[in-house]
């Protein structure tokens, strides 16, 4: 069997344990909302977060493929970085409250630093983080998924404002750093209510039909005693 074939298989099995835990508990729902069709642009938030869910599974198991593996999905996605304009209270004070420092989940680069250590000198999986490359620049690319890595303190909460499109499915997805519950609030310009997921994790996804073009406000609360460092995505 040829080393790609054995690569393949590889993947599947340890990846495929990531997506198979169990499903958590979530908050109830007052109604049940009609499904959001999922595009291109969504596809592609939904394939980011999961990139990210990976990073954090193979640094939890130490597992150099799950990371090779997520820095390749990340280059091949070429996420743009969000604005900083978007986010609303950019001048807060970094969090103060210590814990022990964590792997940034959205940097490919770090990913397969990570990974060639963790190889431990196998040559079979030095070769295959050698292969993985970013993503060639492209001319006039406008618009697309953007992606913002910060962190919320303790029991605060983060505000982004960003503009969507009407009548085309939007969607916002984070991952957090598993150190605390994080939770999403989406609302439209009156200040209704329109999506949220508010489990009992620090990975949410929300997503939602805008009836109008126009900016929405995207709030992330952190639940815990210590500060959340995150990377929200969004189309």
């Amino acid at each position: 069997m040829k080393k790609p074939a054995i690569f393949a298989l590889i993947l599947t099995l340890l990846c495929g344990s990531l997506f198979a835990q169990k499903t958590p508990v979530t908050k109830p729902e007052e109604t049940e909302k009609p499904a959001v069709p999922t595009t291109p642009q969504t596809q592609k938030v939904q394939d980011y977060s999961s990139a990210l869910s990976l990073a954090r599974y193979g640094y939890a198991t130490k597992n150099a493929l799950c990371l090779i593996t997520a820095a390749d999905m990340m280059y091949k996605l070429n996420v743009s970085p969000l604005p900083a304009s978007a986010r609303q209270n950019p001048y807060e004070s970094a969090p103060t409250d210590s814990k022990p420092a964590k792997p940034d989940l959205a940097n490919p680069e770090q990913l397969l630093i990570d990974a060639r250590r963790l190889a431990k000198g196998d040559a079979t999986v030095l070769a295959l983080a050698n292969r993985v490359k970013p993503a060639l620049p492209t001319r006039g690319a406008v618009g697309g998924p953007k992606r913002s890595t910060t962190s919320v303190s303790a029991n605060s909460v983060d505000v982004f404002q960003i503009r969507f499109r009407g009548y085309e499915s939007a969607i916002v997805a984070l991952r957090g750093d598993g150190d605390t519950d994080l939770d999403l609030y989406i609302y439209d310009d009156n200040g209704n209510l329109i999506a949220r997921d508010d489990d009992y994790t620090d990975g949410c996804v929300a997503s939602w039909t805008p009836r109008y073009t126009g900016l929405f406000t995207i709030r992330v609360k952190n639940r815990g005693s210590v500060y959340n460092r995150y990377t929200l995505a969004t189309n």
